[in-house]
């Protein structure tokens, strides 16, 4: 039964049949090893216990950190609509958590929204002075207006200086 080719293959690699399995010596050693440091690591923690729950603690606070911080800077633009006195304040607070679902797609708009608006100007257009118009200005522009309308009743033209009169104003002018 034994072949000269089976004696020379047990002679270069010693075997051996272990619960029916042949295991050559270098994978015993690794078999060996492997589980040798298998029963060392569910014996014990890996590491210093104190290493492991300093981690587990620290990656606790920075989740949470990170968390309440996404927040606190979706509020930012609340905060300065609040801070402004902004008349659209609560419907920008709204819009930050609106932003907070929407991938933060809203939330530069919500800036620029909460930047736009000056307590002491107000959006930027031209406020008409505290002491209203110009007396001398008024008292002008209604002598013009009604040159304009004798004319336009007399029948003639206006210059050539004066504006041209909308269609719908000149009919309006004629009654």
């Amino acid at each position: 039964m034994n072949t000269d080719h089976s004696r020379t293959r047990s002679s270069i690699t010693p075997r051996l049949r272990i619960m029916g399995q042949t295991l050559t010596a270098p994978s015993l050693v690794i078999a060996l090893t492997s589980s040798a440091q298998a029963e060392a690591a569910s014996s014990e923690l890996i590491g210093d216990p104190f290493l492991n729950y300093f981690a587990l603690g620290l990656l606790c606070f920075v989740v949470v950190v990170m968390f309440y911080g996404i927040i606190a800077i979706h509020d930012i633009p609340a905060r300065i609509a609040h801070s402004r006195h902004h008349p659209h304040e609560d419907a920008i607070h709204a819009a930050g958590w609106v932003s907070l679902f929407t991938l933060h797609v809203l939330w530069p708009f919500l800036w620029i929204w909460a930047m736009a608006y000056q307590p002491d100007r107000g959006w930027g257009i031209h406020q008409p002075s505290a002491d209203g118009p110009n007396l001398d200005e008024v008292e002008n522009l209604r002598a013009r207006l009604a040159a304009l309308e004798n004319r336009l009743a007399a029948g003639q033209t206006p210059s050539k200086d004066a504006p041209p009169i909308a269609p719908e104003r000149e009919h309006e002018a004629t009654r």
